[in-house]
């Protein structure tokens, strides 16, 4: 496993612990069940990423789709079909953007329904991004993969950081909810 994989999967596996832990402070503070469930769903999300690393499924989804293409005699066609599946890729991208933000801007009576919100937009965020590493277009590879800060890493490291910020808001938030609570008046 090279080096940037193991940092990967390390903090993969910092955001679920975080998630879990944020999970475990809905339940504790008794909020919505469905906060419950969202850091629950981006702990197994984590999870699954770091599993994808080490066990190589991406590469595997990646090499059964050449596969496929080549079984069917698309080799030499493949831009085809891989062009408009890229472009589904980004306009996915941007619709889930576009509607997640504004439903994340839309929970602006508690911190926590926001926190909720943006994890949410984030956890269908790495839907398109992996499906654009998968597909692996050679000119859209260049901008993914190229250069000495690849927008790659840009993407799933922004989006890992953030997950995991916003779980460790969220158990402060929690934390504080319940501290205003417990603390006589």
């Amino acid at each position: 496993m090279s080096l940037i994989n193991l940092l990967a999967c390390l903090a993969y596996g910092m955001v679920g612990v975080l998630a879990i832990g944020a999970g475990s402070a809905a339940l504790a503070s008794d909020r919505n069940r469905a906060h419950l469930v969202t850091w629950l769903i981006c702990a197994l999300v984590f999870a699954l990423m770091i599993a994808s690393r080490t066990l190589g499924w991406e590469e595997a989804a990646r090499e059964a789709l050449r596969a496929g293409l080549a079984e069917n005699d698309f080799v030499n066609r493949r831009q085809y079909l891989q062009k408009p599946l890229v472009a589904v890729a980004i306009m996915a991208g941007a619709v889930i953007l576009w509607v997640g933000w504004a439903y994340a801007n839309s929970a602006r009576s508690r911190p926590s329904d926001l926190y909720i919100r943006l994890v949410q937009l984030l956890m269908g965020l790495l839907v398109p991004l992996f499906a654009l590493r998968i597909i692996s277009l050679h000119a859209f590879d260049r901008l993914l993969y190229g250069g000495s800060i690849r927008l790659n890493w840009v993407l799933d490291g922004g989006i890992t950081i953030a997950a995991g910020a916003l779980a460790a808001l969220y158990i402060v938030r929690q934390r504080q909810r319940i501290n205003d609570r417990i603390r006589p008046s």
